[in-house]
């Protein structure tokens, strides 16, 4: 579990609140900065709100049952997209959850977790369908990338694929962690396929990392022509941002 948070930490460092999903249990981690002259007490008192965050987090991602009928599949980033539209839950935590809070360094941390079927929870007036997408759309691409970053390239691909049918055509890079996934995946056609897609339709907005990385795909790929011809526009681009 260390790795799979450190993995989201990597993807969304300005994220304050986590989720993971393993085995059937739910795990949501909440933290919160507080300054060095800030009193003990007040201390405690953070701790305590981190911890009702990470529950609360837990039944966001319960409610996200009604999301998925509407076919937004990913329950890590509904719950993500839920807090970044102030959603409210009504609901219970059964028996059997557990929780770690403690103030560490100038910070209080707080872990709950439980099992998936111990997460009772409704939703009254549920945001939009209009309001949610937006919001769903910003939280699936660190949650692929955090998966993309702990080698689950099937689950990070299904999610890369949600954002390109639900258009959430930013960032770009997603385009390039696809094509990676493919590669991992022994798949060099689909990996052709999306990088020069990204350079046709995308290359106008693209800096020549961006670029450059393409062309890496495309030469691991076996498509040494086009690679060239991606190195070549990447020095070009390089040259222009100088």
């Amino acid at each position: 579990m260390q790795n799979a948070f450190r993995a989201r930490f990597t993807a969304d460092p300005q994220a304050r609140e986590w989720l993971v999903t393993q085995d059937g249990q739910v795990y949501a981690l909440a933290y919160q900065p507080f300054s060095p002259t800030t009193h003990p007490q007040i201390q405690q008192a953070i701790r305590g709100t981190v911890e009702m965050k990470a529950r609360h987090l837990l039944m966001l991602y319960a409610t996200g049952e009604y999301y998925q009928r509407q076919g937004f599949s990913s329950r890590e980033a509904i719950a993500k997209a839920l807090t970044a539209v102030d959603a409210t839950t009504q609901g219970q935590l059964l028996p059997g959850l557990q929780s770690r809070a403690t103030v560490l360094d100038q910070a209080a941390v707080a872990l709950v977790w439980t099992e998936e079927n111990r997460i009772a929870s409704y939703r009254q007036q549920p945001p939009s369908i209009e309001q949610f997408r937006p919001a769903y759309c910003r939280a699936l691409y660190p949650t692929a990338k955090a998966l993309f970053q702990e080698q689950k390239y099937r689950q990070a691909l299904a999610i890369y694929q949600d954002m390109h049918v639900l258009h959430c055509h930013q960032p770009t890079a997603y385009f390039l962690d696809a094509a990676e996934c493919f590669l991992a995946l022994q798949q060099p056609q689909d990996a052709r396929r999306m990088a020069n897609y990204l350079l046709t339709e995308y290359l106008s907005s693209l800096g020549s990392s961006e670029v450059e990385r393409a062309g890496d795909v495309l030469f691991k790929a076996g498509d040494e022509e086009n690679a060239r011809k991606a190195y070549e526009r990447a020095l070009s681009k390089l040259r222009e941002e100088n």
